[in-house]
């Protein structure tokens, strides 16, 4: 009678963590949701580096443009096939407009880059002089300092009464001349510009470099392309014998542009976001790494299990305070950027994880017996280090089956590390208040196992 007791209490127990999951999978909530709430895919933050936002712009770009080529693909791939099903005609028609409408928007494309080196050329040598003149600023600033010191020198000498009056007028403006000089982090910022802006210059306008070239190269390719294109149009019949290597290269083609995009979009998930302010400058805010986040629920989720196989009440609230005081502990350790509230709020997650696991610890500790119980205890430990792990690994860096997320759900560690994660990365508050609502529910209505474990141990 006991037994089944202690099994529909662990069973009522362990309800909300199957509510929780069925409505993570609902609403799409995985782990990448606690880092980001955008629709582009990246990966959990590792650093925080403007380097990283060119980086991430670069990689954005090349996923549109690996968009883009995928799609010509695909409308070459579909043509070929059309041209292989019997419409040779049509499908001749559809390659040679396509390339005909490539070869238009490479040459406006052309036109267009050139029109912006010159422009790009213009602001850059504008932004060379002003700058150059401002530079200038520093070397005159150094003249005049120099030339006032030496007044001020030879005023020292001099025996007219008012050599003290003019020393302390040039005292006064060599002050004056200090507080207006450039900073040499100002002078490498305006020199940083000056050779960014002539650089961009040279991409867009100079022949030898890359982008210009490419330009030019890709618009002398789609021009090729048409004219054969149009030259084949002309002679159907003999191309009908090629069709099959035209078919086959089509579509390995394809598949390497649909590999590329998908690669690319790899390329954005492993870039780390980071984050920007109003002005779309990268600022210092809060951060906690996912793997720190796992790392503290982690033990938390020991010491809640070891809260739980210990007998006397008094040995479990000792227990129970140092887990949480250490979870704490470790979280204003890993964490940067965290304030007081902030923090507090971790240290609410660990205790409801410590508090959690400690009562589903001693309702299977109950139901299984002493050793019974300790063998349930030790895999259940094991289940949730050994998936959430490897869901919260895996998901760093791409996108995992709807099932593995739904799976994690069944498992408190899971709720903890999203809800710290969440605080730390700015996620989803709908994963953060599912992970409250789930580990509160668990530690109330493990509550009377608690009490259940009281009545066996009187027995």
């Amino acid at each position: 009678m006991r037994s089944v007791r202690s099994l529909l209490l662990i069973s009522l127990a362990l309800l909300p963590l199957l509510a929780g999951a069925v409505y993570l999978g609902v609403s799409a909530q995985g782990p990448e949701s606690t880092w980001s709430s955008g629709e582009e895919p990246h990966a959990a933050p590792a650093a925080q580096s403007t380097q990283l936002a060119d980086a991430r712009r670069a990689a954005i770009d090349a996923g549109s443009n690996a968009s883009f080529l995928a799609n010509g693909t695909a409308q070459l791939l579909s043509g070929v096939e059309k041209f292989e099903s019997g419409g040779v005609t049509e499908g001749a028609a559809q390659l040679t407009d396509g390339a005909v409408q490539l070869r238009e928007g490479m040459i406006q494309l052309q036109a267009a880059t050139g029109q912006m080196g010159q422009g790009a050329t213009e602001l850059a040598d504008g932004v060379g002089g002003a700058i150059d003149r401002v530079l200038a600023l520093g070397v005159i600033q150094g003249q005049l300092n120099e030339a006032a010191t030496t007044l001020e020198k030879e005023l020292e000498k001099s025996t007219d009464p008012r050599a003290a009056d003019l020393c302390g007028q040039l005292a006064d403006f060599k002050a004056q001349l200090g507080n207006a000089g450039l900073g040499e982090e100002t002078t490498t910022q305006l020199t940083r510009l000056r050779d960014g802006s002539r650089d961009l210059a040279n991409q867009l306008a100079v022949p030898g470099y890359g982008f210009h070239d490419g330009i030019y190269s890709a618009t002398d390719g789609a021009k090729r392309l048409a004219s054969g294109m149009e030259e084949m149009n002309g002679k159907v019949g003999g191309a009908l014998d090629g069709m099959g290597n035209l078919s086959d290269g089509a579509r390995q083609l394809n598949d390497m542009a649909q590999e590329n995009r998908t690669q690319v979009q790899a390329i954005q998930r492993a870039l780390p976001v980071v984050q920007a302010n109003a002005e779309g400058e990268a600022t210092t805010a809060r951060e906690l790494l996912p793997t720190y986040a796992l790392l503290i629920a982690a033990l938390a989720l020991i010491g809640g299990t070891g809260v739980g196989l210990l007998r006397r009440w008094l040995d479990r609230a000792v227990a129970y305070v140092g887990v949480v005081a250490a979870g704490g502990m470790l979280l204003w350790l890993l964490s940067s950027g965290f304030d007081a509230a902030v923090l507090l709020g971790g240290i609410g997650i660990i205790a409801l994880l410590a508090a959690a696991s400690a009562g589903i610890t001693v309702g299977l500790r109950t139901l299984g017996g002493s050793r019974g119980g300790i063998v349930m205890v030790a895999v259940y430990f094991l289940v949730q280090i050994g998936v959430v792990g490897w869901v919260w690994h895996s998901a760093m860096t791409a996108d995992l089956p709807a099932a593995w997320n739904i799976g994690a759900g069944l498992l408190p560690l899971h709720y903890a590390t999203g809800a710290l994660s969440t605080l730390g990365n700015g996620g989803s508050a709908v994963f953060l208040w599912t992970a409250v609502a789930v580990l509160g529910a668990v530690t109330v209505l493990s509550a009377p196992l608690w009490r259940n474990t009281r009545v066996s141990q009187a027995d």
